[in-house]
């Protein structure tokens, strides 16, 4: 309301300086012919200062407003992103842009990353040596590599090299070294090498591909959106003021052009500022070609505008809000255009369907009249607000024999193999026959030969405790490249997904659970109901949702529940040392484990293929344990990466 009586009462004042400069303007002379002659002279001498001290005014002014419109442009509302999905990071960016941090070689974060190295080579050393006294005498001595800097790096015994001139004075003049980041990726270089794996590139991956989702704590998120908001741009910035100035010295020095273009200045600021009081009156409506589409599938969005008001929109431009987990891979979710009152519009754009129940968001727009002199930001929700659907869709396995589970006993009738003889289908043993043996289990082949009766017994089919669990921690969170449609979670998901599938049919009890700061737990069960259950849960259950986690934190507790029979199915992409813990627990805890690990790292650049080394040995050291893995290279399907396991 006050703004509102402040624009009224500017173009009140404008209309008054017309008023009052056409009245001076025309009895100047009147006046003038009755004041003394030597007033006359005064009051133009007078004059003459005035006009100096208004010209040295508007220059100042003028030269306010130029420099502020240089160092601070009109302002213009910025959308969010809408067209890419949530990006997660690759392997190996994260210790990439630690490596860019490193000024110099007394930083504490280039030793932390040299010791990172060090035990790695020892490691793949060792590995190669079968002897860890080998291993440390070959970084000892430098014979691991041809590269002397890398070997020299590892070294603990020998000291730095002396720095180039051209560093020594970017020291002194407190700037980043380029050295010391050099030298660690030369060194990176060097143990892939020595590990006979390629690098593609020996500089790191561009800028915003090295990226660490949720580094934080808190979620980064963006910034709001002032709903119904006026926001002025600054484009008639200082012009009402130069108007003023232009009208007072149009009537002092009788110019009645200047009077009446700055008059018209004034008039035409003061309605850019009242052309903004309406609401902005616009309907939206959105249409999904299909609702629940199967993971990959492209689902054509149809977004429309309606202006319901009296005025016209002269310019309007809107986003609408895309959920944040899929990525627009045809047309725009955006438009910029002009309805008249009652006019309408549509714009067509295509998505990629993604596991998970995704919500659309209301649709951002923002109404600019013809000056441009302010906005007004609006956030409208359709009616209607249809969402998408998809849940995980992977084929069954032949068999849940190709799962990596290991027989075991149990008491319901089911078809995996145990150790024990009994009823069944593979062949176990012979033993004597005892009196009570089925006539169809005697070996009557045998009895031939040898004139006496033995009976045949067989594996033991019984029906398995299997619960698949998912590592859904932010540390799990990886994909081989920065904006793929799909990471190692979503993988693991597909991968637990079919093993349900296949479980259940074959009659095993088959539960769910997952690793994350508010972990996923479905107990064991059998038939049709428990498996929509599951899938429902694999679909759409916070804890696996397609977004990494704000918080690194994970929680074991659900585990505490597992039956004692229990087998754990672990699907985690092992890219980081708190894994093994996690495994080492779940150890303690009696169930059998085994884990199918999406491999998500690559070897674009020396940072990328540390990660793959390391994931490598995390491998190894998982299979010490006696916990068997399945490695899940990214370009298989999980059948063919389990087939390739046995």
């Amino acid at each position: 309301m006050r703004e509102s009586v402040l624009r009224g009462a500017v173009l009140a004042v404008a209309v008054l300086s017309l008023i009052v400069g056409s009245s001076v303007l025309v009895a100047t002379d009147w006046v003038l012919e009755m004041l003394p002659p030597d007033l006359v002279v005064g009051l133009e001498a007078f004059g003459q200062l005035a006009l100096y001290l208004l010209l040295a005014l508007v220059l100042a002014q003028s030269y306010r407003i130029a420099r502020q419109r240089l160092l601070t442009p009109p302002a213009e509302t910025t959308f969010p992103r809408r067209e890419t999905a949530t990006p997660v990071p690759v392997p190996g960016d994260d210790l990439a842009a630690t490596v860019e941090s490193v000024r110099d070689r007394s930083d504490e974060t280039f030793e932390t990353v040299r010791r990172r190295l060090q035990e790695l080579a020892r490691g793949l050393l060792e590995d190669r040596d079968r002897t860890g006294d080998a291993a440390t005498d070959a970084i000892a001595a430098g014979t691991w590599t041809d590269d002397t800097l890398a070997a020299g790096l590892l070294d603990d015994s020998e000291g730095p090299p002396s720095r180039p001139l051209r560093e020594r004075i970017r020291l002194a003049l407190d700037l980043p070294s380029r050295q010391a980041p050099r030298e660690l990726r030369r060194t990176m270089s060097a143990i892939a090498a020595t590990a006979t794996v390629p690098v593609e590139s020996a500089e790191f991956a561009s800028q915003p591909r090295v990226h660490t989702a949720g580094a934080e704590d808190e979620p980064t998120s963006e910034p709001e959106i002032p709903d119904g908001d006026r926001l002025p741009t600054g484009h008639w910035h200082g012009v009402t003021v130069v108007a003023f100035v232009g009208l007072v010295g149009g009537i002092l020095y009788q110019q009645p052009p200047i009077v009446v273009a700055a008059a018209v200045g004034i008039g035409f600021a003061a309605y850019a500022n009242i052309e903004l009081d309406r609401d902005l009156e616009v309907t939206v409506e959105r249409a999904v070609s299909d609702a629940t589409p199967e993971p990959g599938a492209d689902v054509d969005v149809v977004l429309s505008v309606r202006n319901e008001g009296d005025r016209r929109l002269a310019d309007l431009r809107l986003v609408d809000g895309v959920p944040p987990d899929v990525a627009v891979v045809d047309g725009s979710p955006r438009l910029g255009t002009s309805l008249a009152p009652g006019e309408s519009t549509a714009i067509t754009y295509t998505i990629t369907a993604r596991r998970g129940t995704h919500e659309f968001e209301p649709v951002v727009l923002v109404d600019r009249p013809v000056t441009g002199a302010a906005e007004r930001l609006e956030s409208v929700s359709p009616e209607t607000a249809p969402s998408i659907t998809c849940q995980p869709t992977a084929p069954p396995l032949a068999s849940s024999d190709e799962l990596p589970l290991r027989t075991q006993g149990g008491r319901r009738a089911g078809s995996l193999a145990t150790t024990d003889s009994g009823p069944g289908l593979e062949f176990h043993s012979v033993r004597a026959y005892q009196p009570g043996d089925a006539v169809g289990r005697i070996d009557w082949n045998r009895y031939a030969r040898t004139n006496e009766l033995s009976t045949v017994s067989f594996h033991d089919e019984r029906s398995a405790v299997v619960i698949p669990a998912i590592d859904a921690r932010r540390d799990a969170y990886y994909t081989p490249e920065f904006f793929a449609g799909e990471h190692a979670v979503d993988r693991s998901v597909t991968g637990a997904a079919s093993a349900v599938d296949t479980l259940l049919t074959e009659r095993h009890s088959v539960g769910l659970a997952s690793i994350g700061p508010e972990p996923l737990w479905l107990s064991p069960g059998t038939g049709d109901a428990h498996r929509e259950r599951a899938r429902a849960l694999l679909t759409s259950h916070d804890s696996i949702d397609p977004r990494p986690p704000a918080s690194a934190g994970y929680d074991l507790g659900q585990f505490e529940r597992l039956p004692s029979d229990a087998q754990l199915l672990l699907f985690s992409p092992l890219c980081d040392d708190t894994i093994l813990e996690i495994v080492r627990t779940l150890r303690a805890r009696g169930p059998s484990v085994a884990i199918v690990s999406p491999d998500p790292t690559t070897t674009d650049d020396p940072a990328r293929a540390v990660a793959h080394l390391e994931r490598s040995r995390r491998i190894d050291e998982v299979r010490g344990l006696g916990v068997p893995v399945v490695d899940w290279a990214w370009d298989r399907s999980f059948e063919d990466a389990l087939r390739r396991a046995r």
